[in-house]
């Protein structure tokens, strides 16, 4: 048997290869450094993230650790679950899904998007495998991005997927983020906006009831999940998506007036590729929105 694909390393490990190839498949990592190798890295992320038996037991944890992150001051941070018009569905079997599949298409997804720089100008053979925003001002972009992924609930099961050049209005989506900046920033907020400038948050939450500011990250160089998948009720059309990574926390109020302002002044979706915020690193990615065919 052939050298194990990054995909059926994970399906290995996710067990979702048949009997008999499962089997082929562990019998040639058997005699396979490097096979083996690529199933035990696919192992060690899903052992990482797997939740223990009480994780979501303490319902005031969330909401100690978001007063954390609004005073700069929390390491990891998770999102408590609320009656925000966003749908957030904890699961860290789903966190552990999108970690295995970013591994599995960091490949793919470098250097053929629209909104990213091309393979010819990463400054570093290590970072080869990365993709970072084009069309940016600020030389730090190039170190930071985000990964989107898509739930599908096959045979009572929630995988996901990475999102291509189209979501559906009702799209789950999951989000991790990676920074390879000498000095890594603190702090993220992912949102999105359409052409009529609604803007969409997923880090922060859209909570009606008190101030959104940046969500505390890891501050490390790893593909690291964000928690929950986000839903949203899109409307058809363009959409584009941002990642803005910040050294302190920005308050969600104030740049969402700088996306309605630049939006305005461009009325092209397509030429909003940067926000007007300094001292921070940024990726953006546009798709397409569609109706969801009828089942």
């Amino acid at each position: 048997m052939r050298c194990l694909t990054d995909n059926e390393a994970a399906d290995l490990v996710s067990g979702f290869l048949d009997m008999e190839t499962a089997a082929a498949a562990n019998a040639h990592a058997a005699c396979c450094p490097a096979c083996t190798k690529r199933i035990g890295r696919f192992s060690d992320i899903i052992d990482h993230l797997r939740a223990d038996a009480t994780e979501f037991d303490d319902k005031s944890f969330g909401a100690e650790i978001m007063t954390l992150i609004d005073l700069g001051r929390a390491e990891e941070h998770r999102l408590p679950q609320t009656k925000w018009s966003i749908s957030w569905k904890t699961g860290v079997v789903a966190a552990a899904a999108a970690v295995v599949l970013i591994s599995i298409t960091a490949l793919q997804l470098s250097g053929d998007r629209k909104d990213n720089v091309p393979a010819a100008n990463w400054h570093s053979p290590e970072n080869a495998h990365r993709f970072a925003s084009r069309g940016a001002a600020d030389a730090t972009d190039q170190w930071v991005s985000l990964t989107m992924f898509a739930r599908r609930d096959q045979n009572d099961r929630a995988m996901f997927y990475p999102v291509d050049e189209t979501i559906f209005t009702d799209t789950a989506v999951a989000f991790a983020y990676e920074d390879h900046s000498a000095s890594p920033f603190s702090y993220l907020m992912v949102f999105a906006v359409d052409s009529n400038g609604t803007v969409f948050w997923y880090y922060p939450a859209r909570d009606p009831g008190g101030a959104q500011m940046s969500i505390a990250t890891a501050g490390g160089r790893e593909k690291t999940p964000l928690p929950d998948e986000v839903t949203h009720e899109l409307t058809p059309g363009p959409i584009r998506f941002f990642g803005i990574f910040s050294r302190v926390p920005l308050q969600a109020e104030h740049v969402e007036g700088i996306v309605k302002r630049q939006l305005a002044a461009t009325r092209d979706l397509s030429t909003l590729t940067r926000m007007d915020i300094e001292e921070t690193g940024q990726w953006t990615r546009q798709l397409a929105v569609r109706e969801k065919a009828s089942e």
